[in-house]
């Protein structure tokens, strides 16, 4: 991989990234989801604090409050990963791209860093705007926290962990399928469907195989505790890295092979 050459095709792959409507919209959608949405979460929480049941008072957590939407966020960004394949694709501007950069290892590989750095901003702006959004909402129930208590960053951090790492998995899954519907119905059913059906597996199998899928995976990047059925958050995000790792490599593989 050539070091001038990777360069132009981050820089050719930022400003198509930035001219898509699509782009704008759906990182848009994302913020108001994120931000908008846990502001209205923990207004209900602080006009129902007194009614609550006094078990789950006790077990209330002020950071996984602020986190809650991010469940429905992700599936913006797993769009976006996706689109940011297959919208070439459907465009048909994949031969420009691939005529631009010959070397198609290349091409994925610049597309896939500034799909990463937009990701990490976009989720840092989420999850902790969030997070300062929700807090003094929270105020009034007396269970609210601050930046700087333990493991509240750490928390931050590994949600903005998950949400790049699911994004670039979804970005390989639309190299593999290089349809956008198609991507889409993937990236939700690994999200979404895989962990409903570890959930019937017999016996230890549900918790032993369900706690591997990315829905748990992002509860261990997000908890500073863990029991059994969790994994360590290093684990964890180990495991996010190493999917992301095999999605893309598939999709690298694939795009070398196949024609445009």
């Amino acid at each position: 991989m050539s070091a001038a050459t990777l360069p132009r095709a981050m820089s050719a792959e930022w400003i198509k990234l930035k001219s898509v409507r699509s782009t704008r919209w759906t990182i848009a959608t994302m913020l108001t989801i994120g931000i908008g949405g846990t502001a209205l979460l923990a207004f209900a929480i602080s006009n129902t604090w007194k009614t609550m049941d006094p078990q789950d008072k006790v077990g209330f957590n002020a950071v996984d409050a602020s986190l809650q939407t991010m469940v429905f966020a992700q599936l913006v960004l797993v769009v976006l990963g996706v689109l940011a394949m297959t919208a070439e694709y459907s465009s048909g501007t994949i031969r420009a791209t691939l005529a631009a950069v010959p070397r198609r290892i290349t091409a994925l590989g610049a597309k896939a860093i500034v799909f990463a750095a937009v990701a990490a901003i976009v989720s840092v702006v989420a999850c902790f705007g969030a997070f300062f959004v929700a807090q003094p909402l929270l105020r009034t129930t007396g269970a609210s926290t601050t930046i700087g208590a333990h493991g509240v960053i750490g928390s931050l951090l590994g949600a903005v962990t998950y949400l790049v790492l699911l994004g670039l998995i979804a970005l390989g899954i639309g190299a593999i399928v290089r349809s956008t519907a198609a991507g889409i119905s993937v990236g939700v059913g690994l999200v979404f469907i895989l962990p409903l059906i570890a959930n019937f597996l017999p016996g230890q199998w549900s918790s032993s195989v369900g706690k591997w899928l990315p829905m748990s995976l992002a509860g261990s990047l997000m908890q500073p505790v863990h029991d059994s059925n969790t994994l360590s958050t290093g684990m964890a995000a180990v495991m996010m890295a190493v999917y992301a790792a095999v999605a893309l490599t598939v999709g690298g593989f694939l795009l070398v092979r196949r024609d445009a």
